[in-house]
């Protein structure tokens, strides 16, 4: 993917920004109430952090805070080729995981 991440029903993926194999998953286990944010290098997991739902809002924050601070941030390079929308890019993911499901 070009983006380097993925999402499905109760997962996400997110490649390192290094592109060096490595990735986070993050899964939502409702049977525990816990979501469990885990680092892979290629098939191995080399570590695992369960997180409590009463943290969530405090690391949604920091996203959201993060995400803004960023969109008002000059960008220092530019790309030969525009990248494509974030809706566009969802849609390209959430179509090959549902061709890749059947």
């Amino acid at each position: 993917m070009a983006d380097g991440s993925w999402a499905f029903a109760r997962r996400v993926i997110v490649e390192d920004v290094r592109r060096d194999d490595s990735f986070m998953r993050v899964t939502w286990h409702d049977d525990a109430g816990v979501f469990v944010v885990s680092h892979w290098d290629g098939e191995v997991c080399r570590a695992a952090t369960r997180v409590p739902v009463a943290a969530v809002p405090d690391l949604v924050n920091l996203f959201v805070r993060g995400l803004a601070e960023s969109a008002g941030a000059p960008t220092t390079a530019v790309t030969a080729s525009p990248r494509p929308s974030l809706v566009g890019r969802l849609r390209k993911l959430l179509t090959h995981g549902l061709h890749r499901a059947a």
